[in-house]
């Protein structure tokens, strides 16, 4: 299931199925909840955390309840995955991944993400805010953070030696 616009009846997506929002990228809006058992399909197509529908996918509900309980998350990242740019280098929030505007109460929550291809520089995961879901990038910190936060601490350390 893809594309944009709303879908007005209540609707599930079957475990094997998949949800593809707008048009690379895009929103598709459900105005009667949503069952989503099977794969939401996120394409990122800017090296940004603004502009839902345009910058990255967004899945509006707009009344009803969400349950994702069993559902996945594929990342379609393209050109823009994670690098050593200074973008991928800092934490990032997409707000709104799944953007609950109801009443409605969301269920469940997203499997892990596969990170391998990336891990030497962070991880994705998701994280529920209230009836939203926001899809999360924790930056690995550079070495050089690693040794600058040794060294002070070695400092640190000899300084409270000296001053006892």
């Amino acid at each position: 299931l893809g594309g944009n616009g709303t879908i007005s009846g209540a609707t599930t997506v079957a475990s094997g199925a998949f949800l593809t929002p707008g048009n690379s990228p895009g929103n598709i809006t459900f105005g009667d909840g949503l069952d989503l058992e099977g794969t939401y399909v996120w394409e990122l197509a800017a090296l940004s955390t603004s502009s839902p529908g345009t910058n990255f996918d967004t899945v509006t509900i707009t009344s009803g309840n969400v349950d994702i309980t069993g559902a996945a998350i594929s990342l379609s990242l393209g050109a823009f995955a994670p690098t050593n740019v200074a973008f991928w280098q800092t934490d990032q929030t997409w707000t709104g991944i799944l953007n609950n505007t109801g009443g409605g109460s969301l269920t469940g929550s997203f499997a892990a993400i596969n990170n391998s291809a990336w891990s030497a520089l962070g991880a994705f995961s998701t994280q529920n805010v209230g009836n939203d879901v926001n899809l999360v990038w924790t930056a690995v910190p550079e070495p050089s953070t690693w040794a600058l936060l040794a060294g002070s601490l070695t400092i640190l350390t000899i300084f409270r030696r000296r001053r006892h």
